[in-house]
């Protein structure tokens, strides 16, 4: 069982086509050169017993040659990525960062990171939208709003609701166009929550009215049909 490692000079990277000779260096495999021919932009390493030594660098023409997880600092020196950035091959670019991909809230758990799918949004409540056309999003569940100040989502207040996937506040209950319109509780996930305040009661329609006397509206959410009944 072997595997195999190919490498290709990236778009800006550091490019192979005067070099004859790869040294792979391992605190595990034994110092070894590989050839590869003049003009090459690529080359192939191959490891016996089924995987990657993780102490694994490379070095060609005195440069060294940074690995997956690993962004290039000068010809001597690879740097782990930081938190919130991946390099996904080898290769001597800059690691890039998780927010490159559309959206400041993008990082990463842990440092040295390999690949651009183990961006996550910084916050729990984050829901992440990853098209495949388009920019990764960081966006907050129905029943959420973003709090801007604060860069995350917060849960819906008394009298307002979020019905979509967004980035936007929680929408007030009032805006549907009646003052008197609040909901029920917290988290609120759709318009339909909005109801009329204790007090007043839902005629059909979009307004609310006062409640006679006699008639008990001294909970949110009453309706004709309650006071009828």
């Amino acid at each position: 069982l072997a595997v195999l490692l190919r490498w290709s000079s990236p778009e800006g990277g550091e490019d192979l086509s005067t070099t004859t000779a790869v040294t792979i260096v391992s605190s595990t495999v034994l110092t070894s050169t590989v050839p590869i021919g003049v003009g090459a932009t690529s080359f192939t390493l191959e490891f016996p017993g089924g995987s990657v030594p993780s102490a694994l660098t490379y070095a060609y023409d005195d440069k060294v040659l940074c690995r997956a997880g690993e962004g290039y600092v000068d010809t001597s020196t690879c740097a782990e990525c930081a938190v919130g950035t991946f390099k996904a091959a080898l290769g001597n670019v800059p690691c890039t960062s998780c927010s490159s991909l559309g959206d400041a809230a993008l990082t990463t758990e842990l440092p040295g990171s390999t690949a651009q799918g183990v961006c996550v949004c910084n916050d729990p409540l984050f829901v992440l939208s990853t098209p495949e056309d388009g920019d990764w999003a960081c966006e907050c569940e129905p029943g959420y709003g973003f709090d801007a100040d604060e860069g995350r989502c917060v849960i819906c207040p008394v009298g307002t609701y979020s019905d979509v996937l967004s980035r936007e506040e929680c929408r007030a209950c009032t805006d549907l166009g009646d003052e008197r319109l609040t909901t029920t509780g917290q988290g609120s996930d759709t318009e339909e929550d909005c109801v009329c305040a204790a007090g007043y009661f839902k005629r059909p329609g979009p307004e609310c009215d006062v409640c006679g006397p006699g008639a008990v509206c001294d909970e949110p959410g009453a309706s004709i049909e309650d006071l009828e009944a």
